[in-house]
């Protein structure tokens, strides 16, 4: 990689970057669903042989993700099984912001915020040494490093650089995965492929991240970044243990 890349960011911790970069999130899965057996209107009578099964749409948004990590933090306790990790009421008007400055501290790379200040990391570590975590994106993120768990990710990129002041602009593009679940202690999944399978509710998606990046004054900023692919998904309410697959998934960091 070039050394313009790896040395023009200057990283340092913070707990709520301003202006947040808000994580946005959607996309669609499919489900199997099967009439086993399919009876008349009088509900007595068996009417037909055929054994069909159908794969059946779903969506999710914002709003479905919210909801997810919301219930997660909620019971993080009976989830988990592990009292150590923090478990709280998410605010309803606050929204999930990622920061690309996390030190691998006590905070994490995303967080919940609102419009008047509200934080609460969505992972850390426990008094007790316990590493957690509600949402992970493992990539390179090029003039960060790596993001998340996992070292097979590689990137391409285009930067223009002032020798003189290190200013200048990056757009790059990296292999990622996006993983969103509701068992805090069910992380890594880029190296350990059925972690999300250890999870009630649980949305990956694998695919292309495509970043702007710019560089002033030594500090390197996430301008936006995107995300598309498909992946794993788990939701309540399905056949086989409600897994399914997300058909084609999205998500952006946007100022």
């Amino acid at each position: 990689m070039a050394a313009f890349a790896l040395l023009a960011g200057k990283v340092s911790a913070a707990s709520t970057p301003v202006p947040a970069t808000v994580l946005s999130v959607s996309g669609t899965a499919s489900f199997v669903t099967t009439n086993i057996i399919k009876f008349d209107k009088q509900g007595t009578t068996i009417v037909g042989s055929n054994y069909i099964t159908v794969a059946k749409s779903e969506t999710f948004n914002n709003a479905k993700i919210y909801s997810i990590i919301s219930n997660a933090v909620a019971n993080a306790h009976s989830i988990s099984g592990n009292t150590n990790i923090p478990s709280t009421i998410l605010p309803a008007d606050g929204y999930i912001a990622f920061n690309p400055t996390f030190d691998g501290g006590s905070d994490e790379f995303f967080y919940v915020t609102n419009k008047t200040g509200y934080y609460f990391a969505l992972g850390g570590v426990t008094t007790n040494d316990t590493y957690y975590s509600w949402i992970e994106l493992d990539t390179l993120l090029v003039g960060y490093g790596n993001t998340g768990f996992g070292i097979y990710f590689d990137a391409s990129y285009n930067e223009t650089v002032d020798l003189k002041t290190l200013d200048g602009s990056l757009t790059s593009t990296s292999t990622a995965l996006l993983y969103i679940h509701d068992n805090p202690l069910s992380y890594d999944d880029s190296d350990n492929i059925y972690e999300y399978q250890a999870n009630n509710v649980a949305i990956e998606i694998h695919g292309i991240l495509k970043a702007n990046i710019t560089y002033k004054d030594d500090n390197s900023t996430i301008g936006s970044a995107s995300l598309t692919g498909t992946g794993n998904i788990i939701l309540p309410g399905y056949q086989d243990d409600g897994e399914g697959e997300v058909t084609s998934g999205s998500a952006k960091l946007t100022k």
